[in-house]
């Protein structure tokens, strides 16, 4: 699965690895371009409904990348 390369967190363990570093970092690049590619869409086309799927699919992708980051980091400093 591709959340395998995020780390996989079940109840009492994780899975880390480089990566997984490598997967998030890559995640949250991937969202930023996405919304920086909205806006450069809105500024060209000014069609709303093209803009708000690509914001939010790179929102989205942001959010589950750093929502990833700091669960792993949390997990770190509880062991």
């Amino acid at each position: 699965m591709i959340s395998d390369l995020g780390g996989t967190i079940p109840p009492d363990s994780i899975v880390l690895g480089p990566a997984s570093t490598i997967f998030n970092v890559t995640m949250v690049v991937c969202g930023l371009m996405l919304i920086a590619g909205a806006y450069l869409l809105h500024k060209l086309y000014r069609r709303p409904l093209f803009t708000v799927f690509f914001m939010l699919f790179g929102i989205g992708a942001l959010e589950w990348a750093c929502s990833r980051a700091t669960r792993e980091t949390r997990t770190r400093l509880q062991r």
